[in-house]
């Protein structure tokens, strides 16, 4: 029974969950692929790279930190607070570093999705042929790199097929990412639709 349970869990964790990462990530990138270049015929100079490339805006908004959850929970305050929003940014980037942030993250989304099935099915078989057992605090961290790996990779999917264009959510994490060492780390940043999620969210806890 116990074996049964074992092997039916590697079947989710190291065979469809890690496919469903795949799918996304392919699904993402086709997304991407078929989009036609930004409409804005004028160069600008991209915030990211300097360069007077094609592009359009990456657009955020910073407030004040809410902290962390488990910071929420112990000063009492709502686990959903209301942002207080300090500023808004808008800084034009270009096609090209909006698509390498896309390819680099799904770069590294797969090889997190991927790392408990090659361990499952490349490196124990080696531990076992050299009469060594596996190591189970490896193997449950291994699990966890994969379902974040997937879960990001789902994030990611779901950003390209509900912003305004392929890249929009990619040119405000961008944004954020050139203009954060700048205005600092004390503040929660939030993408176009980030924002739009967390006013969701907060509408339907208030409903309740």
């Amino acid at each position: 029974m116990m074996n049964t349970m074992l092997n039916f869990f590697r079947l989710i964790t190291a065979g469809l969950i890690p496919l469903s990462a795949v799918i996304f990530s392919v699904i993402t990138l086709r997304q991407v692929g078929h989009d036609n270049p930004s409409d804005n015929e004028d160069r600008q100079t991209c915030q990211r790279c300097g360069q007077m490339r094609q592009g359009a805006a990456g657009e955020f908004t910073y407030a004040k930190s809410m902290g962390s959850p488990r910071q929420r929970i112990k000063n009492k305050a709502p686990l959903m607070p209301e942002p207080t929003a300090l500023g808004s940014e808008s800084h034009f980037i270009c096609d090209r570093c909006a698509s390498e942030y896309l390819y680099t993250e799904m770069f590294f989304q797969t090889l997190m999705a991927l790392a408990y099935p090659v361990y499952l099915l490349v490196i124990i078989p080696v531990f076992q042929n050299n009469g060594q057992s596996a190591n189970v605090l490896v193997e449950a961290f291994l699990v966890v790199l994969t379902l974040a790996g997937t879960a990001s990779a789902y994030d990611l999917y779901r950003a390209v097929r509900t912003g305004d264009t392929s890249l929009a959510e990619a040119r405000d994490r961008v944004a954020i990412r050139t203009r954060k060492p700048t205005l600092g780390k004390d503040f929660s940043y939030f993408t176009r639709i980030g924002m739009r999620y967390l006013k969701k969210s907060r509408r339907s806890s208030g409903q309740h």
